[in-house]
């Protein structure tokens, strides 16, 4: 898991990109199951987020992306629309989308989608102004950012509901002592079986000799309460869960990648080492043959020159001849040795090899 202040000085690939929108995305417990290469590559077209910078033949994302992609992402799965996201994208620095996440996910790391899309549309309402008065006048739209986060007004004033809810009511004055108050929609589909039903709610309701207090009505919400975090935070742990199953799967994979790689290549060095013996067996048979060729045509010609009159040669030549057989037979026995000191040499590598590919097989 990492925040965007961790990310400051990211730089990445597409895939190193999605992976980083991912970590993000769990830190700060967005759920999307939708980032995709095939996503990224859109927003652009969309001018969701700038293009890549180039370096060379790579193209790479920066800080400037993650923070604008993850932004977009969050409106949009709390219902906002992509067009008007495009319009605010032009005119906002990367220090709002800052503001946003830094105002929205200090506490619980949750924020209300609607409490967002309702602050959202009040900001965008004049947006077309916003983009005159941006330029002559920055500061009178830095004050509008001092506004506080709906959440922590209502904890200051110790609401129970944690937002607000907006009702609209049809209130029917039976007398000037008994008013009924009924929910717009819920009248609009009143049939003659539900209203008897209220009816007889009423009655009940009105010689009830016991009924619920308002601390007990408190204590009862806080329950219920208690029960909502407690169901919020066994999601929260499923995901957790979900997000570590989905991590070691990957890690098992890329392990896996890296094994395959690795009995690889030293399948093919073993490959390679058994191509060099054989051939340097064949040079080595070739050059054998070749020295005791020389070898024995030198030792035919010294026999052929005892046959000659002494006096027809220089003193020196048999002797010299012998000489160089000599040498030949040398060299013969010295390639020998060498080439059965390198043959032991290269059976200990391919037997290291061999232990080394069973060890990673296991």
């Amino acid at each position: 898991m990492s925040s965007l202040q961790q990310n400051k000085n990211f730089k990445g690939s597409l895939g190193d990109f999605i992976k980083k929108i991912k970590e993000c995305n769990h830190y700060y417990d967005i759920q999307d199951d939708k980032i995709t290469e095939r996503l990224v590559r859109y927003y652009i077209t969309q001018s969701i987020i700038p293009r890549p910078k180039r370096d060379g033949k790579e193209f790479f994302y920066l800080y400037d992306h993650l923070l604008k992609f993850l932004y977009a992402r969050k409106q949009i799965i709390d219902g906002w629309p992509l067009t008007k996201l495009k319009e605010m994208m032009k005119f906002e620095e990367n220090q709002y989308f800052e503001d946003f996440f830094k105002s929205n996910f200090k506490t619980d790391k949750t924020v209300d989608s609607m409490s967002l899309i309702k602050s959202f549309k009040s900001e965008t309402r004049n947006l077309s102004a916003k983009k005159v008065s941006q330029i002559s006048n920055p500061i009178k739209y830095q004050e509008r950012k001092d506004i506080p986060n709906l959440k922590e007004a209502l904890l200051e004033i110790n609401a129970d509901l944690g937002n607000v809810v907006k009702q609209e009511f049809t209130v029917l004055e039976l007398a000037s002592w008994l008013i009924l108050q009924i929910e717009r929609n819920k009248l609009s589909g009143m049939t003659y079986e539900l209203s008897r039903k209220i009816g007889d709610a009423i009655s009940a309701a009105l010689i009830e000799r016991n009924p619920m207090t308002t601390q007990e009505l408190q204590a009862q919400f806080n329950k219920n309460q208690e029960y909502e975090q407690l169901n919020f935070e066994m999601e929260k742990l499923r995901r957790e869960n979900e997000y570590l199953r989905v991590q070691l799967i990957e890690e098992k994979q890329d392990r896996n990648k890296n094994e395959n790689l690795r009995s690889n290549v030293i399948l093919k060095f073993s490959r390679t080492l058994e191509k060099m013996h054989d051939r340097m067996k064949r040079a080595s048979e070739k050059n054998y043959y070749s020295n005791s060729a020389l070898s024995n045509s030198i030792g035919s010609i010294i026999l052929d020159l005892k046959n000659i009159d002494p006096k027809y040669l220089n003193g020196d030549v048999i002797e010299r001849l012998g000489k160089f057989t000599s040498e030949i037979d040398n060299s013969i026995t010295e390639n020998e040795n060498n080439f059965s000191s390198m043959e032991d040499d290269m059976h200990k590598l391919k037997m290291e090899l061999d232990r080394i590919s069973k060890i990673i097989e296991k």
